[in-house]
């Protein structure tokens, strides 16, 4: 998030993994499930995946991914797709960025908008830096590249 306080003193970027967490205890004890299973992607995978379009492939792993299943992925393939690894969390490449000069407001009332907004300009959700790397990452591939490194991915730098 691009704003620092929030309710409580709590980040809004700690609100909303919060949040997060939450709304996927709820989808738990509700007892849904995604389909098809791990498991059943899995089985799909051995039979349907063949070595060809697994050398076409590439995964992107993210190393806090709690809903992350690449490794069964990985397992029921020949050969694998290559990985790319990279740092965050499901969400990671997800950056949203909303100005209010990105509003179609007419002139005669951005005065008033400005009043009633007490001055605030543009709010962001999510990564912008962890989403550019991302966004690298899928370009290096579609260009033919092998994966970086994880932590030429992480955005650390590497000494000679």
């Amino acid at each position: 998030f691009g704003a620092q306080a929030g309710f409580g003193g709590q980040s809004q970027s700690a609100m909303f993994d919060q949040v997060l967490e939450f709304a996927g205890q709820t989808v738990d004890m509700l007892g849904f499930e995604f389909t098809p299973s791990p498991e059943d992607m899995d089985r799909i995978v051995n039979m349907k995946y063949g070595t060809d379009l697994q050398k076409k492939t590439r995964l992107f792993v993210f190393d806090e991914d709690n809903l992350d299943s690449s490794d069964g992925f990985l397992k029921a393939t020949d050969n694998g797709p290559s990985v790319s690894s990279l740092r965050g969390k499901h969400l990671s490449p997800v950056f949203i960025k909303l100005g209010v000069d990105d509003l179609d407001i007419p002139d005669e009332y951005r005065q008033f908008a400005s009043d009633a907004t007490n001055g605030f300009q543009s709010a962001s959700f999510g990564d912008e830096e962890a989403m550019n790397l991302a966004v690298d990452a899928v370009y290096d591939w579609i260009l033919g590249k092998d994966p970086p490194s994880p932590a030429m991915l992480s955005g650390d730098e590497i000494s000679a």
